[in-house]
């Protein structure tokens, strides 16, 4: 008889003493619960023979945190509540069991110990597996192997909401990020059709106390909007009629969004187009609601809106430099109300974007014709080009261009070059230090024509070798930034193509990307460097991104961000979505540590690393890293077999 856990009531007699009666009650009761509904009768009768029935007395631990699981229960009776031990008084409950339930599943699966507390609720009767029958069940019975799989890869996303919840303010008001628009419309709008006129509405405003009236059809679509705001610029250029109708003055393009989109993406558009609400609409086009800027964002003393339209007034580099430290302190005022590492990454992206685009209006400007006749388009490279820049980025950028009739590549470089090299000194001074490696637009192999770019990804596809997995790590994932959009579109449709036919060079880049693997021991959680600590952006991020990349390629598709480049890859290959998703939350936590241990650098005045030294988490924190570095792992030995297979039946 196996070893009992030690606050058991009681237990009953060895399994040998069960009658063929009992075994085919159990068997009956099982079979209506996943996973035993699709094992086979052989397995079941092995499993039910080995069963222990194990009862608990109501509010007793099965187990706790850090606690290694010697059996799989599974409740025949009563039920079990899932608890998590975080920093909050109340630990967050996140799940309830009952009967039919199985647990823990993922820690077993897993080989690790436990990160939550299983406490009986009321009387509870459990059949239990000793972890080597389970071991052993996994090992023979592929859908229970598959079944386990999946269970485990549900875990990092709980563990990541929780994570992220702990950094949230302790505010019954705030609207996460994460939720839908539908959930933060507090107020009926205010709403009137195109006919009325100014008078009406102004008067209606006022007696609203809001800013902001949203113009209407007959069935209640938008059409246009009208602020306060927009009265003051009438008025004080002389334009105001108070008998014209709203429909003359209105902004007749207002932003809209569906009632089920995030809050994320409304900041997203909000922040692309230099505007302080979005509108929410049904299926149907019909008006839900408006979402200011301050539903997202209620404590922000910097606001996306108004560091979008403080960039569009910029008429020189120093008044950009305010906006990008701005856009710094916004970043660590995120982190502080709980955003998630992808929102936060993408909204310091867009707002970085428009600080670039400006950036390059007033050189542009200030060349005068210099440049004229060139089409053109601005590169993003790196981080930048995987909309993943941090707290703290240098710069990465090309340029892609045409070379005019009768002219020559070299010709037109020798034009762009001065003039790039003042942009990136502008986005030095702005605090995108200028590269190292010196992978800028103002570097002569940076700055090619689309025939030249072409001829070296060719290059790098048909001959690689170690430069050229070394350019393919930053080079593959571009996007265009400004200029002519439609030359980046094409190169990388054209590079889509080309490179997920070359299996060599996806061998070498799997290569490549195992020479880095996850910095974990045998006997120790994690393997540090002498100071106690792990890189993680080389020994974490790195390797998702790295084989993201490898994905992308070797799957055809042409995304450059990394989730977006797992999902879709992932989703080429049929690889069930539990695991996709157990990557993605995996680099998305590593993601919002790494950001986490930057905004605490920058609160103690440090210079901001990707250093983190685990010692020094909490206990959740500490096993959640250990469970996405082994992700990394996994991800790592699933493109190494897929680029082998490939490769061996070429």
């Amino acid at each position: 008889m196996t070893k009992l856990p030690p606050n058991v009531v009681s237990a009953d007699a060895p399994p040998a003493s069960l009658s063929p009666d009992e075994i085919a009650n159990r068997i009956k009761v099982m079979r209506r619960w996943a996973p035993f509904d699709g094992l086979g009768d052989d397995h079941l009768q092995w499993l039910t023979e080995r069963m222990e029935e194990v009862r608990h007395a109501p509010g007793s631990a099965l187990l706790q945190p850090g606690e290694q699981p010697l059996h799989l229960h599974f409740i025949c009776r009563g039920n079990l509540r899932v608890e998590a031990m975080g920093k909050s008084r109340h630990n967050k409950i996140l799940a309830e069991l009952g009967e039919g339930g199985c647990f823990p599943i993922e820690a077993l699966y897993e080989q690790r110990p436990v990160f939550s507390s299983f406490r009986a609720i009321d009387d509870l009767v459990t059949w239990t597996i000793s972890e080597p029958d389970f071991l052993h069940i996994q090992s023979v019975s592929p859908h229970f192997a598959s079944f386990c799989e999946g269970r485990s890869a549900t875990l990092l996303e709980q563990s990541r909401q929780l994570y992220q919840s702990q950094f949230a303010y302790n505010r019954a008001d705030r609207q996460s990020l994460d939720s839908p628009l539908a959930a933060m419309v507090e107020r009926e709008p205010a709403t009137c059709a195109p006919e009325a006129p100014l008078r009406t509405v102004v008067q209606a405003l006022d007696e609203r106390g809001v800013g902001t009236m949203v113009v209407v059809d007959g069935e209640r679509r938008p059409v246009g909007v009208y602020t306060l705001r927009r009265l003051v610029e009438h008025m004080a250029r002389g334009h105001y009629d108070p008998d014209e109708p709203v429909s003359a003055v209105m902004n007749p393009k207002p932003i809209s969004l569906p009632a089920n989109a995030l809050g994320y993406e409304a900041a997203m558009a909000m922040a692309s187009n230099a505007v302080r609400h979005v509108l929410a609409i049904d299926e149907q086009g019909h008006l839900v609601g408006i979402i200011h800027e301050r539903d997202l964002f209620g404590l922000q003393r910097v606001g996306l809106s108004q560091i979008s339209e403080s960039i569009h007034r910029c008429t020189d580099v120093a008044a950009l430099a305010a906006c990008a430290a701005d856009i710094r302190q916004l970043g660590h005022n995120l982190i502080d109300q709980g955003v998630g590492a992808e929102q936060l990454t993408q909204l310091i992206s867009a707002l970085n974007d428009q600080l670039t685009q400006r950036i390059i209006d007033l050189e542009l400007r200030a060349t005068g014709a210099e440049l004229a006749g060139i089409d053109f388009c601005w590169l993003a490279f790196g981080s930048e080009g995987r909309h993943e820049q941090t707290l703290s980025t240098d710069q990465d950028n090309g340029i892609l261009f045409v070379v005019p009739e009768g002219q020559t590549a070299d010709s037109v470089r020798s034009r762009l070059l001065p003039w790039a090299l003042r942009v990136n000194h502008a986005l030095d001074q702005c605090g995108f230090t200028l590269c190292k490696g010196n992978i800028m637009a103002s570097n002569p192999d940076c700055c090619l024509s689309a025939e030249e770019w072409r001829d070296r990804f060719r290059a790098w596809i048909e001959t690689p070798n170690p430069q050229a997995l070394l350019n393919a790590t930053i080079f593959f994932d571009f996007r265009p930034l400004h200029g002519e959009v439609q030359l980046a579109l094409s190169l990388r449709e054209w590079l889509t193509g080309s490179a997920s036919a070359s299996s060599r060079l996806h061998m070498l880049l799997v290569d490549s990307a195992l020479e880095r693997s996850p910095p974990l021991g045998l006997i120790r959680d994690f393997v540090t460097d002498d100071k106690g600590c792990i890189d993680l952006k080389l020994s974490g991020v790195t390797l998702f991104v790295d084989v993201a990349r490898i994905m992308a390629l070797a799957s055809g598709v042409g995304e450059s961000s990394t989730r977006n480049r797992l999902r879709q890859a992932g989703a080429a290959r049929r690889v069930a979505k539990a695991e996709i998703d157990a990557w993605v939350n995996a680099f998305q936590f590593l993601q919002l540590i790494r950001l986490r241990n930057q905004h605490e650098q920058h609160v103690h005045g440090e210079e901001p690393s990707n250093l983190v030294n685990p010692a020094k988490l909490d206990a959740i924190d500490r096993k959640i890293l250990l469970e996405s570095l082994r992700n990394a792992g996994k991800l790592q030995k699933r493109v190494q077999g897929w680029v082998g297979a490939k490769a061996g039946a070429m």
